[in-house]
């Protein structure tokens, strides 16, 4: 199928006489996708408020990346075309958050985190 690609550049090297003559140059072009985007939301579970202050992890394997203040989209890394990722959230008072998620490259995939807080902080 037909897929839309931001900023994708292609090189092309042709033979310096390509244009001596009148011809059709054809060629197959496969693009790649190494990134997965994550739309994430990260909300008080009892209220439903933003929490501006989440750092926010995805583990692919040994690769770590963080994001801190979380929010919006988030690009990651995909090593290939599936892998399983390790996402974790943290914000001060809140208890701590993780989920196992699958994530494909060239997708994007909503992550809605509900955390929640801990007794006696206010």
């Amino acid at each position: 199928g037909s897929r839309s690609w931001n900023n994708a550049y292609v090189t092309i090297a042709l033979p310096h006489d390509a244009w001596a003559e009148k011809s059709e140059v054809q060629f197959d072009l496969n693009l790649v996708a190494t990134t997965a985007d994550l739309m994430v939301d990260i909300r008080e579970e009892s209220t439903g408020f933003p929490v501006a202050d989440a750092s926010f992890t995805v583990a692919i394997g040994d690769d770590v990346s963080t994001f801190t203040d979380a929010r919006g989209v988030l690009r990651v890394a995909v090593p290939s075309k599936r892998v399983d990722a390790v996402l974790e959230c943290d914000a001060s008072g809140c208890a701590a958050w993780s989920r196992k998620l699958s994530l494909r490259a060239g997708s994007r995939t909503e992550v809605e985190i509900q955390l929640r807080r801990l007794e006696g902080d206010d």
